[in-house]
């Protein structure tokens, strides 16, 4: 396995003014992250005010009779045959602690052997991840797994379905492809969770989107998107982000780049166009710059938080970022909401 490269934010101190010269002249196009496109029904009041009108508002339970619910989200993940992975996790547990998790995980699981991680002669990944190890996920705060990604099918036709059946038997809920959608109950706030691989037809996606945002409590989505990994958001996610807000979303995040991008306040609603990697194992992929989303839900109320982090490449640990001012001067320069920083972590 080769030797992770540093984060490509360690070169930000050259980069930002070009970074940010590009996003001045992105922002000209109305499909940018932050633009003011999108529908009255996705467009509330201050990020902290009680919820506007919209399909789904008059049927939210009140807020005396619902409890805070801490929910934070990480990026990608692939533990290969993995070593010692509960350490390697440890790290974050201050993070996450009380919290419940969602992450992405990038290739089926296997209880009887896999490729871990290999690379053909064509450049082709296969990705595999031993069930072994969904303990330690768990341990976490992990509960909502996403399997809706391009290595979902790598171990054969069955691989989805293998997969949820053995995240299910591990006490995780599988999310997205035949898992289906989720909608759970948390300290009386009801959640419903969605998870999409943007290579698979949007139709069956609008469809059950239109559904869910009907329905009382939050509605969280994840979006997967195959390409290069970039600062910016594809044309694709941003559709679909935009789509998946005017049908009631309250939190969309998206994973797939392997890095970060922006983050978002659009009214009420929280977006995290790209959080990277969080612990990755196979050697297709070097970017050690990533994030946690951490939401806080109090009654109507979202509160976000973005805590940088060193991701965990090889078989490195996954750690708070080693320098979260530069993280977040590379996330104010591509586009994102203003931050309110507070040593490593930063509200938004």
């Amino acid at each position: 396995m080769s030797q992770p490269a540093p984060g490509r934010a360690l070169l930000l101190s050259t980069l930002l003014g070009l970074v940010s010269t590009a996003c001045d002249s992105a922002r000209e196009d109305s499909t940018l992250p932050g633009a003011s496109t999108s529908s009255a029904a996705s467009s509330p009041s201050a990020s902290t005010s009680p919820i506007a009108s919209s399909p789904s508002a008059s049927s939210q339970a009140p807020a005396a009779q619902v409890e805070p619910v801490e929910l934070w989200f990480g990026g990608d993940v692939h533990w290969g045959h993995g070593r010692n992975v509960a350490a390697r996790l440890a790290p974050l547990s201050e993070v996450v602690r009380g919290g419940t998790g969602f992450i992405n995980l990038e290739g089926p699981l296997t209880s009887s052997g896999g490729p871990g991680a290999s690379i053909d002669a064509s450049n082709k990944v296969t990705l595999s991840n031993q069930a072994a190890f969904l303990p330690e996920l768990k341990a976490l705060g992990a509960r909502f797994i996403g399997v809706a990604n391009n290595h979902a099918g790598d171990l054969g036709a069955r691989s989805v379905e293998t997969t949820s059946r053995l995240l299910r038997e591990g006490g995780l809920e599988p999310i997205g492809l035949s898992a289906g959608t989720r909608s759970v109950e948390l300290g009386g706030q009801p959640l419903h969770f969605a998870a999409y691989d943007l290579l698979t037809p949007a139709s069956e996606r609008s469809r059950e989107l239109a559904a869910l945002g009907r329905e009382p409590g939050l509605l969280i989505v994840a979006f997967h998107e195959t390409g290069p990994a970039s600062y910016l958001p594809s044309d694709r996610l941003r559709a679909a982000v935009d789509e998946a807000i005017d049908l009631g979303a309250d939190i969309v995040v998206a994973h797939g780049t392997h890095a970060l991008a922006p983050v978002e306040r659009r009214g009420r609603a929280v977006i995290a166009w790209g959080l990277g990697n969080l612990l990755f194992d196979c050697s297709c992929t070097s970017e050690r710059d990533g994030a946690l989303l951490t939401v806080r839900v109090r009654g109507d109320e979202l509160e976000a938080t973005v805590v940088p982090i060193d991701a965990g490449l090889g078989e490195a640990p996954v750690r708070l970022s080693h320098d979260p001012a530069l993280i977040f001067d590379l996330l104010e320069a591509i586009g994102s909401s203003p931050l309110l920083r507070k040593g490593g972590r930063a509200s938004f």
